[in-house]
């Protein structure tokens, strides 16, 4: 929302707003996205899956393999791995 505020200060063009929603927000910020859309005067398209949550999506099981969100996953995106925390973590022998 603070992105598309300063692109409005800026006078930038805007074609399309789109908020995707996760069905995890709180009910104020629906109330908020209600009073950027009278403020500026534009419409603000909602996206929502109709069946599935944000959670079913994420934690979805693959065919091969865990849930998408796991180190299994994360052992072949070669782009994720400085993120992962280590298989095993160090012990710390300070006494």
């Amino acid at each position: 929302m603070a992105t598309l505020l300063i692109m409005l200060d800026k006078g930038m063009p805007i074609n399309d707003i789109i908020f995707a929603d996760t069905g995890l927000e709180f009910p104020v910020v629906y109330d908020y996205l209600d009073e950027v859309e009278e403020y500026i005067g534009k419409k603000i398209t909602r996206l929502k899956h109709p069946t599935k949550t944000f959670e079913s999506l994420f934690y979805k099981k693959r065919k091969k393999g865990g849930a998408y969100w796991s180190n299994q996953c994360f052992s072949s995106c070669k782009w994720m791995q400085p993120f992962c925390l280590p298989q095993k973590i160090p012990s710390a022998n300070i006494f």
